[in-house]
Parts: structure tokens; sequence; C-alpha cells
């Protein structure tokens, strides 16, 4: 993230004081995890295991830029970790999203993938986090998400914006896999005008979304209900519209979860391999 200053002789020590609240704040989310599960981790992706699915066996990582740690409630022997790494390429970030045995730090399952950073996309210290709440898609199959955030200005005048994007993760053997990819649980889009401070005349619609399992299933996966309350804002005249509710339904198609229909505007999905 870039911070701008002027008039330097008088934000000096200002400048100082937000350089110094970025490292702590690092450090804060550095200490989510334990050293010995970071290291253990780290070792994994630098050593690579034969067939893992990111393609990224034996990739070179830096430094820790982020991590979160958070004990799994559905079996609480295992911690749930969330890591990204520094690497070789410039403006490139590696994720690694593993179980861990809580009593040995032994890695038991993992996904990784390199991501690349942009005006768009940068992970600072508190970009992802853990959600660990009961997604039960199968009797046997409880999956979990993490929730990504970018830290990255974006554009000065966009016409859309999102944020909290939620992948779902399922344990299988050693490996970890995406079901659900990137969905922006809050999205905004504007009707008239852009978003930032030179456009006084914007009209925007803001979705929260809200995902509940359902009882249909497909290819052995629960169908997932994503729920969007959408408000409309005018904030040059200080109007909130009502809210109205609109559904989509996802299904599983043995790989990913995917639209059954046309995706609604609102309803934005990342790939993390894109």
């Amino acid at each position: 993230m870039k911070l701008l200053y002027s008039r330097a002789p008088r934000v000096l020590m200002g400048a100082l004081l937000l350089q110094l609240a970025v490292v702590v704040n690092h450090a804060a989310a550095a200490e989510q995890c334990a050293a010995a599960v970071v290291a253990s981790v780290k070792t994994t992706v630098e050593v690579g295991e034969a067939g893992q699915p990111d393609g990224q066996d034996g990739v070179r990582i830096g430094d820790l830029v982020s991590a979160t740690c958070e004990v799994w409630p559905h079996d609480r022997k295992v911690l749930l970790a969330a890591l990204v790494f520094e690497t070789e390429v410039e403006d490139g970030k590696h994720l690694v999203v593993a179980t861990v045995d809580a009593a040995t730090n032994r890695v038991l399952a993992r996904y990784g993938n390199s991501v690349g950073e942009d005006a768009a996309t940068a992970f600072g210290p508190n970009s992802i986090v853990i959600d660990s709440a009961p997604y039960q898609l199968a009797p046997a199959v409880r999956a979990f998400g993490i929730r990504f955030t970018s830290s990255a200005r974006g554009a000065s005048c966009p016409d859309g914006i999102w944020k909290d994007e939620l992948t779902l993760f399922v344990p299988r053997g050693q490996f970890l896999l995406p079901v659900l990819q990137g969905v922006a649980m809050s999205r905004s889009e504007a009707r008239e005008g852009c978003f930032g401070g030179s456009s006084p005349t914007l009209i925007y619609d803001e979705a929260k979304l809200a995902i509940a399992i359902d009882k249909a299933v497909s290819h052995g996966y629960a169908d997932l209900l994503v729920n969007a309350r959408i408000v409309r804002s005018e904030p040059g005249k200080d109007i909130v519209g009502k809210a109205s509710a609109e559904r989509a339904v996802l299904r599983f198609d043995g790989q990913q979860y995917r639209p059954i229909k046309q995706k609604p505007w609102w309803l934005l999905l990342h790939s993390l391999e894109e």
C-alpha cells in the first residue's frame, strides 16, 4: 500500500509513526500463528510434494507477509492456517492454506498458489481471515473458508467495488481443494457517477451476501443458497433506500460450485488461480 505525504517538514513525525504502525500490525498478524506452525508450513512449500494440485512444487518463498491461525471447531485437534509469503517474483505473493495437527504442528493437508499483485489486488497484514462456520456440504464433509480483502488502493473513480471474498476448502487426503472460489460477500455497483470523492452525483447499489446450506444435493454436495440484501444509496442527497432481497443458487459440478443460471450483477466470483 502506498502512503502519500506532502509538506515533509511538518509531517515527518507522522510519516514515521504510520510506518511504525504498519510494522506493528504486520508483527501482530504474524503472531496469530505460532512460529513452529509457520516453519512447518514453510517447509512443506519449499520442499514440495509430487502431484500438488497448485503446480507450485518447490517454489521459493521469502518473508511472511500475513498469517492467521484458528482451532477448527469441527475438530479441535486440527489448526486451520492461512499464510501469505513473499516470492522471488516482483509483486508476487504465495498463498498457503493448511490444516495442521494442533499437537505436533505437522501439516495434514494444504493448498498453495502464487498470486500476482496489481492496482486492485494486494496482500496486507490483515487481508486474510479464517471462516470456520459450519459449512456442512455432505454428512461426512465439512468445509471451511478463508476471506480475502485487498489492501490495494484501487482506481480513483471505479464504477464497482468489492471486498470480503470467500473461498471454501474441503480436505481430501493431503490436499485442500477449493470448491467455492472467491465469492465477493460485499459488492457495490455505481448506477450514476463513480466511487470516490470526485463524484458528487454518485448513485449506487450495495449488496451484502450470506450463504446458507440447501437441502438439495448435486454430485454429492449440498447446493448453496446465496442471499443478497440490496440497498440503493445517493450519498450526495443523503438518501438510503429500502432494502430488497434476491437469491441465487450454486451447485457443485463435481469440482466446484457454479451458478445454475446467469449470474446476477452482485454475484462476483474470483478464482484463486487467475
